[in-house]
């Protein structure tokens, strides 16, 4: 199954999780929450996801990729002084026809 066939799953079953972690938040915990953004070390969890797709790429210009990339930010209270913050960047890449020779890539 190519890349593209996973992802549709893939972004189906994050967006099914995230539907049951969030739940409705009042006023305070809106106005609480725009304060953690704004704070940098604050302890709360961030988990993006990029999606690029690149066409025409090549010596043929004939190639196409595609990758997906995630980014959680988790941080940990060490004691009352102290944080540490987690930032661990995977990327997961499938490549085309970049080089006609050598045939599809994943990695």
């Amino acid at each position: 199954m190519s890349f593209k066939g996973r992802l549709i799953p893939l972004t189906l079953a994050v967006a099914i999780t995230l539907a049951f972690m969030i739940q409705p938040a009042a006023a305070d915990q809106s106005a609480d929450l725009a304060k953690k953004l704004a704070n940098p070390v604050a302890s709360l969890i961030s988990v993006p996801f990029e999606y690029d797709y690149d066409s025409d790429i090549g010596p043929t210009d004939s190639g196409d990729r595609w990758s997906i990339t995630t980014k959680p930010v988790i941080p940990f209270s060490l004691n009352e002084d102290w944080n540490l913050i987690t930032r661990t960047i995977v990327a997961y890449v499938e490549q085309d026809n970049f080089c006609p020779a050598l045939g599809p890539k994943t990695g």
